[in-house]
């Protein structure tokens, strides 16, 4: 496993491929999990149209999902993992009960996530001096530090799943998910 002292950046291992027009993650998604999505928008569009939305929003959370594992795996790290880190470094989470409502986790599953996250020494789970009952959960310094790297291989993946979308349609997009998301 690397540290980020360690391992180069996408961007750098694939400048060349960026200055070629190549795509830069393609050769490091699974390509069976990549015929897995194809086969699944294949095969909705021939039925309801209006199941098949939900099979094109699926089949991009997994393209996403699986070009985060591919950015990410030279740390040790996976995109479920990623969202995590961000919750907590976000504050939006500090506890694995908000962490688990906030990403619809079981609880079994999410204690499962938080052990592999401090067994890779990027959290620290720590009992509330106000109340024994909460578990505390923070980035350790370490954490804290690859973060903001964390996050910028990520935005990389993400910029290169998008980048078929104009910066209009980007916009649109984002606009239509977050109506749907507040509805």
């Amino acid at each position: 496993m690397g540290t980020l002292t360690d391992v180069p950046s996408i961007h750098s291992l694939t400048s060349n491929a960026l200055a070629h027009g190549e795509s830069i993650m393609s050769e490091h998604v699974n390509k069976s999990d990549e015929l897995a999505a194809d086969m699944l928008v294949e095969r909705s569009g021939n039925e309801d149209p209006d199941l098949y939305i939900g099979y094109l929003i699926t089949g991009v959370r997994t393209r996403m999902m699986q070009e985060m594992d591919a950015c990410l795996s030279p740390y040790g790290l996976t995109g479920a993992q990623f969202i995590i880190l961000r919750r907590i470094a976000d504050g939006v989470a500090t506890t694995a009960a908000e962490l688990c409502r906030v990403l619809e986790y079981d609880t079994g599953s999410m204690t499962r996530m938080l052990d592999r996250l401090e067994e890779k020494n990027v959290i620290i789970r720590e009992r509330s001096s106000d109340d024994r009952r909460v578990v505390k959960i923070q980035l350790t310094p370490q954490g804290t530090e690859q973060y903001p790297k964390l996050q910028e291989q990520v935005r990389l993946a993400l910029k290169h799943r998008f980048a078929p979308l104009s910066s209009e349609e980007l916009v649109q997009l984002r606009s239509m998910l977050e109506r749907l998301t507040k509805s």
